[in-house]
């Protein structure tokens, strides 16, 4: 039984994850015509900073349920900005700044190394 619940418990919060990350990625897509690039990334970077400044005085601070309520309520704002900021914004614009001679092929070597180094971290 035990087993179940922490199944269903990771089950929860991994819909929860996608969940917000769909919410923060369609509200970059919605606004980033109207707001323009540079105001996505630096909401996205506000955003990001005040979570991990949240999780750092969680961790100096608090201990027990709290901390383990608010440490996740701090990770989930720091992705829902990263997914509101860079994450939609890094491929604009390596979509954009190629010239249309070489874009296709360039897009997929900027695609092909970003994939690469994600495997290095």
């Amino acid at each position: 039984v035990v087993a179940l619940y922490h199944r269903h418990a990771a089950a929860k919060a991994r819909a929860d994850s996608l969940a917000a990350k769909l919410a923060a990625t369609l509200a970059a897509v919605v606004t980033v015509d109207s707001r323009g690039r540079r105001y996505l990334l630096l909401r996205g970077i506000a955003v990001m900073l005040a979570a991990l400044v949240g999780l750092v005085v969680a961790f100096a601070l608090l201990s027990g349920v709290a901390f383990n309520v608010i440490v996740v309520a701090f990770i989930f704002l720091y992705i829902g900005g990263y997914q509101a900021g860079f994450g939609p914004c890094a491929w604009l614009l390596i979509s954009e700044c190629f010239p249309l001679c070489v874009r296709a092929e360039a897009v997929a070597l900027a695609v092909e190394t970003n994939f690469a180094s994600n495997l290095l971290v």
